[in-house]
């Protein structure tokens, strides 16, 4: 996705703009710098190639000029340049293009992994933060935005400053601080990017998902096909025939809807149906029809006499998002395998 990934580090007592780190992605190609928009640190952007000195309005046009979203995480770096003295008209075009990941985030990790928990250390502190969801995402680096105190640094920094205009010439300590604030900076950066194209990624696919046709060889002329919440009365009917109560429909193909080669995915299918008939269920052949035309239909079982947990825990266990269930008298349920 063409974007541009935006992070502010600031003050917040009173508020005011220290540095922004700037990810973007255009076609093929990537770009990242951090500007200081506080003339007081001008004279730390030495410490890194890619940091450099602009005024607020300045970098705030620079990135509107490129004429892509702006992705955040939260509304604080919409709103801190909202809010400034930025002029009207580039403030407006800011907050037209924004877009807020975290709210994109948190429907992800309630829909798609809803057995993903968020347990705070004590009431004050932040429940949806990137860190958490930057874990969750499988962002290489999570544990690096946690602990960090980038506004302690700014101050550090500040202070040396005041006293020794010269950046070369402040303490060992106060540039271990700067180049940490860069560093967490830059991770915020490239952690928002992973979080917002897994996250937009993997919805994506649940709305395919709740498109798609499953249908089921159940011994008639035709298949038996339902969508996500309907097909009840037919389903019932193919539950009293088996004398079933209880299903769920899945498939070992294709694992997070990564294609696979014919081969891989029927050996793969064999090797489910082997592993549900061992516990006892019986099984009927099914496939899968994604509305999208492109997307081959895949090769699925419609397992009779299997709890959703157990369910779940075998499409999770050949690398599937979701299954789908069901009971008699209850339409089609699709169900997350985190």
């Amino acid at each position: 996705m063409n974007a541009a990934y935006i992070d502010f580090e600031a003050l917040k007592s009173p508020l005011h703009p220290a540095l922004i780190g700037i990810l973007v992605d255009r076609g093929n190609t990537e770009s990242f710098e951090q500007v200081v928009v506080d003339e007081r640190l001008r004279p730390a952007v030495v410490a890194r190639r890619h940091v450099h000195y602009a005024t607020l309005e300045a970098a705030v046009a620079r990135i509107v000029d490129l004429d892509l979203p702006i992705v955040g995480w939260s509304l604080f770096d919409r709103d801190l340049v909202v809010r400034s003295s930025v002029d009207p008209a580039l403030t407006a075009l800011w907050a037209a293009r924004y877009f807020n990941a975290r709210e994109e985030a948190r429907r992800w990790r309630t829909k798609v992994h809803p057995g993903y928990r968020i347990v705070r250390e004590d009431r004050f502190d932040p429940k949806h933060t990137l860190d958490r969801y930057a874990k969750l995402a499988g962002y290489a680096d999570a544990a690096k935005l946690r602990g960090a105190t980038p506004a302690k640094w700014i101050r550090h920094l500040l202070k040396q400053l005041a006293a020794q205009p010269r950046y070369r010439r402040v303490t060992r300590q106060t540039k271990r601080d700067w180049h940490a604030l860069l560093e967490y900076n830059q991770h915020d950066c490239f952690a928002l990017r992973h979080v917002h194209l897994k996250a937009r990624s993997e919805l994506q696919k649940w709305r395919a998902y709740e498109q798609t046709d499953y249908c089921v060889d159940g011994g008639g002329r035709r298949p038996v096909c339902f969508r996500i919440g309907g097909g009840g009365a037919t389903l019932d009917a193919l539950l009293s025939r088996y004398r079933s109560h209880r299903w769920a429909f899945m498939t070992a193909w294709n694992p997070a809807s990564t294609p696979l080669p014919r081969r891989e995915n029927d050996r793969r299918q064999g090797e489910l149906i082997s592993q549900l008939t061992a516990t006892g269920c019986r099984c009927l052949r099914g496939e899968g029809r994604n509305a999208d035309a492109s997307w081959p239909p895949e090769e699925s079982v419609f397992a009779l006499d299997i709890t959703s947990r157990d369910a779940r825990r075998i499409g999770h266990q050949y690398g599937q998002l979701a299954i789908v269930v069901g009971e008699r008298g209850r339409p089609p349920r699709l169900v997350a395998c985190s």
